[in-house]
């Protein structure tokens, strides 16, 4: 990558593991043309003169990128204190101590009634499995058991085999069946809730079994989706205790950069050979003679690192997808194929939040984030989705944006109700709540109505979750009254790391 090829840097094998390049040959092209084109340079006698193999460059030991791809978590980094050896010893001795026989263990004391009551199922199971197994053994040895009739019993063996042949292959195509039944479901379940999100965008219904403040303990309110105040700090869950954040990604991208064409490298057209170190067995073997062709590109410092990076796509047109959110997608960015669960959320630029998108609507453009390992832009990307056949169709391009760690997304929940009683500007809600605990609970928050109108909540009326709500404005008998709950969410760690 760049102008020239530098030691002691990073490569990354196309489907495998990132290595590190220890040594560089150099050694006659077998490929070549003619003599003139082989080794670094020169006329035909020099490259004739040139020994067969020459060591050009060879990796300094510790000036390697580290291979470290994710961090290991450390549950106890946030904790304040640390028990001393006091605590610790008093809280040992506090254990109550469990009676024993005399002449037991504690190994033996512990295990004493589960070996107990295995033993009587072990022995009982035993016996009366050595009960049949002596019946059916002097049943097969008794005397009217002949061999007279061989041949009847090898018909009848051959016909019991034709029937279970048919048998699986009934089995085969009922699951087939069954498969193809599931997938057509869950697709018309998707293409349904689709078409339920574009004409009812982010309403949910409030649980009748659970109360309001429970089911949505994790959600928010924001006078100003823009203006409110976020931390990007707050609430982080545990994988981000896994990734790496560039403290300015605009200049380590040029440093990186700057870094191949520094002029200590292997000009480009070189035919070198290369040496790799720490190399697993299964890249191993599939790097054998037959396989022709090995794709092998030199990674830039930090792009073996596992970060939170965005890309932002447009669907491919007249494929008929429905791709919901944390769906498992793969994705091709620059040399690299890996696969992710991505969250998505519109683009724009009105500040540090992005609403959350539940699918991937076709028209405007989308950006998705996921874990996935650091690749500097600008790259482009391609998408593709895998089919039960196992094939591979393509569902959305574009290209990659600035990996950023604290772009928060935010999903939105809308809670609705009906006015059933109006008077000018106030009016008497109900089906938003269904208990008065969850009214004064979520009093604080403004209302809206699907009429452009501002409000908010007066009091509880009754034990059934009514209330009094005032408005800026008179509403009318078909409006809708709304509450918009927020909360942030991420998306899901990969199952295998790239």
């Amino acid at each position: 990558r760049g102008g020239t090829s530098r030691r002691c840097t990073s490569a990354g094998m196309s489907g495998r593991d990132d290595m590190q390049m220890m040594t560089d040959n150099l050694p006659r092209n077998p490929n070549a043309m003619d003599e003139s084109s082989s080794g670094a340079g020169g006329g035909a006698g020099a490259a004739a003169a040139a020994p067969y193999c020459v060591i050009l460059r060879t990796a300094e030991p510790g000036r390697g990128e580290p291979l470290e791809m994710a961090r290991e978590p450390d549950p106890m980094e946030g904790e304040q204190t640390w028990p001393t050896e006091e605590e610790l010893a008093a809280a040992a001795a506090s254990k109550p101590k469990k009676m024993k026989p005399k002449g037991w263990s504690s190994y033996q004391a512990a295990w004493l009634i589960d070996e107990e009551g295995e033993g009587d199922g072990t022995s009982g199971s035993e016996s009366e499995g050595g009960a049949d197994g002596d019946d059916m053994q002097e049943a097969g040895d008794a005397p009217g058991d002949g061999h007279e009739d061989a041949p009847d019993v090898e018909d009848e063996d051959e016909e019991e085999e034709e029937e279970e042949e048919e048998d699986d292959d009934d089995d085969e195509g009922e699951e087939g069946r069954r498969k193809f039944e599931e997938e057509r479901d869950s697709f018309l379940a998707a293409k349904k809730a689709a078409a339920e999100d574009n004409q009812f965008p982010d309403e949910v219904d409030t649980p009748l079994d659970v109360p309001a403040r429970k089911r949505f303990a994790r959600y928010r309110g924001l006078k100003s989706f823009r203006t409110s105040p976020w931390d990007p700090k707050e609430s982080l869950p545990l994988d981000y205790a896994r990734i790496f954040q560039l403290e300015n990604p605009g200049r380590s991208r040029a440093l990186a950069r700057r870094a191949v064409c520094d002029g200590d490298g292997v000009a480009v057209g070189t035919f070198v050979t290369l040496h790799l170190a720490n190399v697993p067995l299964a890249v191993a073997a599939s790097a054998s003679p037959q396989r022709k062709v090995v794709v092998l590109t030199a990674l830039l410092r930090h792009e073996n690192r596992m970060t939170t990076m965005h890309c932002l796509l447009h669907l491919h047109p007249g494929r008929g997808h429905v791709i919901k959110a944390k769906e498992s997608l793969v994705f091709v960015v620059g040399h690299r194929r890996f696969e992710g669960c991505p969250i998505f959320s519109e683009h724009g630029s009105r500040g540090d939040r992005f609403k959350m998108l539940r699918f991937f609507k076709e028209g405007a453009p989308v950006v998705a984030t996921l874990y996935a390992p650091l690749t500097f832009d600008p790259c482009k990307v391609t998408v593709m989705k895998r089919m039960p056949s196992g094939a591979m169709s393509l569902v959305a391009a574009g290209h990659l944006l600035p990996a950023d760690p604290d772009r928060i997304v935010l999903k939105r929940v809308v809670l609705s109700g009906y006015p059933i009683k109006i008077k000018k500007r106030k009016a008497v809600a109900r089906f938003m709540f269904f208990n008065p605990e969850d009214v004064k609970y979520f009093k604080p928050l403004e209302l809206w109505t699907k009429h452009g109108r501002r409000g908010h909540i007066r009091e509880a009326l009754g034990t059934h979750g009514h209330m009094k709500c005032i408005f800026d404005a008179p509403v009318t008998q078909q409006d809708t009254v709304c509450l918009s709950l927020y909360k942030r969410v991420f998306p899901k760690w990969p199952a295998v790391l790239p």
